[in-house]
């Protein structure tokens, strides 16, 4: 299930920032993500799933020589 939240901003502000709004919303995901981890509202698993990037990218992936699953 997808839950959308949207927010209302300036357009000069998102101008300002430089990024095109798919990356906004990018950054956005990755900044809620580290803060509710931050502040231990969600697991490190959940802020990934937050941020919609693949598990590899993070080092949650375990290394295939290591016999008890550690990265």
């Amino acid at each position: 299930m997808t839950t959308r939240i949207t927010f209302d901003f300036d357009a000069s502000a998102l101008g300002a920032l430089r990024l095109a709004l798919q990356e906004f919303a990018r950054e956005l995901r990755i900044a809620a993500a580290v803060q509710c981890y931050a502040h231990g509202i969600v697991s490190q698993g959940k802020a990934l799933d937050l941020t919609e990037l693949p598990p590899h990218c993070c080092g949650t992936h375990t290394h295939p020589d290591s016999e008890d699953g550690q990265p």
